[in-house]
C-alpha cells in the first residue's frame, strides 16, 4: 500500500477555500476577468473594449434554448448520481467479513464470498460452498440419484475418500447465514 504524499500549506488552504462556496466564487470571478485581460492584451485591445466586443456578440435564441435544454438534463443526471452516491454512503458498503460458519444436521463447514448488487443495493451471497470434512478444501456440489453431494478435489487427487452427503439445501443455508449475520448487526 502506496502511503499518502503529505499536502502541501497552500494546498490545504487552496482546498478550504475552494470548498467554501463564498471563496469558490470570488475565485471564479478571478478567473472570468482574467480571460478578458490576456485575449486583450495578446489582441492589443483595452480591457473596455474587449467587455464591449463581448456585450455585443450575438447570439441566436435557438442555441440559447438549446444550451439551456442540456444544462437541464445534465444537471437532472447530476442530482440522480448524487442521490445515488448518497444513499451508497449511507448504506455503508463495507463488505462483510463473516464469510464462514458451520450449520445443519452433518454440521457441515461452509464458506462463501459476497458481491454488491448494485440494483438491489445491497451484498449479495456468492459462491457458497461446503468444505470438506477431512481437509476443510472448497468443495464441488454435484447432484447424485440419491441427492446431493459434496466431492473435494483435492481429496480425490490424494487418493482418499471425496465424496461428502448433503442433509442442507443451499437455500437454507443462505437464509440462515443472513439471518445470522443480522444477528451480528444487532449486537454491534
Amino acid at each position: 500500500m502506496k502511503s499518502k504524499k503529505p499536502e502541501s500549506k497552500f494546498v490545504r488552504i487552496a482546498k478550504k477555500v475552494w470548498k467554501d462556496s463564498v471563496g469558490s466564487k470570488i475565485i471564479s470571478i478571478g478567473l472570468i476577468a482574467l480571460i478578458p485581460l490576456i485575449y486583450g492584451l495578446i489582441k492589443d485591445i483595452p480591457y473596455g473594449q474587449v467587455w464591449e466586443k463581448i456585450y455585443n456578440i450575438e447570439i441566436r435564441l435557438f442555441y440559447v434554448v438549446l444550451v439551456l435544454i442540456i444544462g437541464y438534463f445534465i444537471n437532472r443526471q447530476l442530482k440522480r448520481s448524487r442521490k445515488k452516491l448518497e444513499e451508497l454512503k449511507t448504506n455503508a458498503i463495507i463488505k462483510p467479513t463473516y464469510v464462514e460458519d458451520v450449520f445443519g444436521a452433518n454440521k457441515t463447514k461452509w464458506a462463501w464470498d459476497y458481491s454488491w448488487d448494485s440494483r438491489m443495493n445491497h451484498w449479495a451471497i456468492v459462491r457458497l460452498t461446503p468444505l470438506c470434512s477431512d481437509c476443510g478444501t472448497k468443495t464441488d456440489i454435484v447432484e447424485r440419484f440419491d441427492g446431493f453431494k459434496a466431492e473435494c478435489s483435492k481429496c480425490r487427487l490424494d487418493g482418499n475418500g471425496y465424496v461428502d452427503s448433503l442433509k442442507e439445501y443451499l437455500e437454507d443455508v443462505e437464509k440462515e447465514i443472513i439471518r445470522r449475520y443480522d444477528k451480528i448487526l444487532e449486537k454491534g
